[in-house]
Formats: structure tokens, C-alpha cells, sequence
């Protein structure tokens, strides 16, 4: 047999690993306690080096990104979806604090050029703190412990025979120092090395619009457009980089898929699999975990995606 192997998140938290998105709140609430304690603000302070490198502080920083992805998580104490939150950041109470603090003088052509700076400054800021997002989650996951970790005898029976490819979208080597697996594409990045965070959610920008209210889109709004770019997942990038991947899976005919829950962001991967290779004799194996109604939702994601092979179940 010829199989891919794609696994997501679910697949280490099946090893008892704390990989969940919660996981790296609590780590952050840990190891930043008097991030807490900090009120949000808009004013965060920093220092710079002599390279120039913007440094800010840690407990003010970690507060303010706490801050604005619990206010776009469907559950502020409970972290579920931190790469679709990422998308939809909402800073606009800190703009309205500038306003409410420095007041508000109609007619008054310097106070529009200083109120137009302050927001500039603070979404540059904003800017620079939300993107040390991605810093303080590889600090995270640098800190999981995987030498406690058990195999599971289903799969490593399923893996030791036959030619398998594996797509791994966890950072942890948990396939190769558990299983013994030699080769892993860690599309997203891997422990203790670059890894990758992002959205998958497009800007619509106000510039577009060729109307009168274009001049009132100031400064403040191209730092966050900015923002929103640098945290957009490039996955039409990354398969590029790994081409060489996509051109192995020509012969496959099982996929396996366990712990990944099909996310937008992530179908652009799905798609190029089934462009690799014709699925039309294809069997694409689907854990039994989870509830019957996310099966028929991956299912139909799958299908979208253009595959046109049959579905299956395993456990491990």
C-alpha cells in the first residue's frame, strides 16, 4: 500500500500531550503572571536596542495580546481557534481611548495632525506587540515534553509496512522520535525551529474604495492592514517550498487523516494532495473520534476540494 498520513493537533493531544490552543493561554497566564494583572492599554512600553529593534515588555505585551484574541475567541477562557482569531483582531476601544484621553477639538487643524500621529504611533505598536504573538507560541511550544510518550500499537502497525508519506501540521517530533518515522514534512515548521501561525482570512481594504472618504483613512489604518498580512498564513508559499512533497503522493492510493480538523486556512493543502494524485480509486481513511456532524462537515470539505474517491474509518 501507498499512504498519506495527514495529522493535525488531535493527533498529539491523543498522546496526551497539552498542545490545545488553551494550553499556550494558560502557559501564558504561568510563566507572564503579572500579565494579568495589567490593564490593556494603548500606550505599551518599549525600549530600543542599538540595532534598532523595537524591545517591548513582556508582561505588557503578553497582557494586550491576551486582551484582543479573547475578545475575538468565541470563548474568552477557553482558546479554541487562535489562527481564525488572528484574522479578526478588533483594536478600535484602544483607538477609542486616544480619543476619549486627548478629547476632541472640531475645527482645530493641529489637533486633527496630532490625533492623526497618535493613532499612527499606536498601531505601529499595536503592529509590533501583536506580531511577537508568534515568538512567545514558539517559546511555548518549545517547552513540550514528549519523552513520556507512548505509541499506539494500532498505528505503528498500520506504519510499519508498505511505503507511507506523512504531513504533519503539529511541530512536535512525536512521528519521529516515538515511532521511528525518518521522514516528516512539518508544513508548518517544527520544534525548536521556524514555525508558522497564521489566518487564512483576505483584507478587503478601504483603500479600494475611490470616493471622497479616502482621505480619511489615515496612517493608523495602513500599520493594521500591515498587521493583518504579516499574520496571514502563506500557504500558496509554502507549497511552493514543498513541491517535492506534493510530486511523492502520485501512487497513493490511502490517505489517512487524524486530529486535523480541515480548517479554511488549511484546504489550499488538501487541494494540492488531491491535485498530486487521482483520487478516484482512492480511500480516504477518517478517525472515528469526534461527533457524527464533523464527520459529514469533513467529509463535504473534502469533497469540495475535489476528491473523488471513497470514505473509510480507523482508530488508533
Amino acid at each position: 500500500m501507498n499512504r498519506l498520513f495527514i495529522l493535525g493537533n488531535g493527533f498529539d493531544v491523543a498522546h496526551s500531550l497539552p498542545t490545545r490552543y488553551d494550553n499556550f493561554r494558560k502557559y501564558l497566564l504561568e510563566n507572564y503572571p503579572d500579565a494579568s494583572k495589567r490593564t490593556p492599554s494603548f500606550n505599551i512600553s518599549s525600549s530600543t536596542m542599538p540595532d534598532g529593534e523595537e524591545v517591548f515588555d513582556d508582561d505588557e505585551a503578553v497582557s494586550f495580546i491576551m486582551h484582543v484574541i479573547s475578545n475575538a475567541e468565541a470563548d474568552a477562557n477557553n482558546w479554541c481557534d487562535i489562527e481564525t482569531s488572528l484574522g479578526h483582531l478588533d483594536f478600535s476601544e484602544f483607538f477609542d481611548d486616544i480619543s476619549i484621553l486627548f478629547g476632541d477639538e472640531e475645527d482645530d487643524d493641529d489637533f486633527y495632525s496630532d490625533d492623526y500621529k497618535r493613532r499612527e504611533d499606536a498601531a505601529s505598536n499595536f503592529r509590533m506587540v501583536t506580531e511577537t504573538i508568534k515568538d512567545y507560541f514558539s517559546e511555548w511550544i518549545n517547552t513540550i515534553d514528549i519523552s513520556e510518550v507512548a505509541p499506539k500499537p494500532k498505528l505503528q502497525n498500520l506504519i510499519s509496512n508498505g511505503e507511507n508519506h506523512f504531513i504533519n501540521f503539529n511541530y512536535t517530533k512525536v512521528l519521529e522520535q516515538v515511532y521511528n518515522v525518518k521522514e516528516v514534512t512539518h508544513i508548518h515548521g517544527i520544534v525548536n525551529g521556524d514555525i508558522i501561525l497564521g489566518h487564512g482570512v483576505e483584507l478587503t481594504s478601504n483603500t479600494d474604495d475611490e470616493d471622497e472618504d479616502y482621505e480619511d483613512y489615515d496612517d493608523s489604518h495602513f500599520e493594521l492592514d500591515e498587521l493583518h498580512r504579516s499574520l496571514k498564513k502563506p500557504t500558496e508559499k509554502i507549497i511552493r517550498k514543498n513541491e517535492s512533497f506534493f510530486n511523492k503522493l502520485t501512487n497513493v492510493n490511502e490517505i489517512y487523516s487524524y486530529g486535523f480538523s480541515f480548517s479554511d486556512v488549511d484546504l489550499p493543502y488538501i487541494r494540492k494532495i488531491r491535485e498530486s494524485t487521482d483520487t478516484t480509486h482512492v480511500v480516504w481513511y477518517l478517525s472515528r473520534f469526534g461527533k457524527a456532524e464533523e464527520h459529514e462537515e469533513y467529509k463535504t470539505k473534502i469533497r469540495k476540494c475535489g476528491f473523488k474517491g471513497t470514505f473509510d474509518w480507523f482508530d488508533i
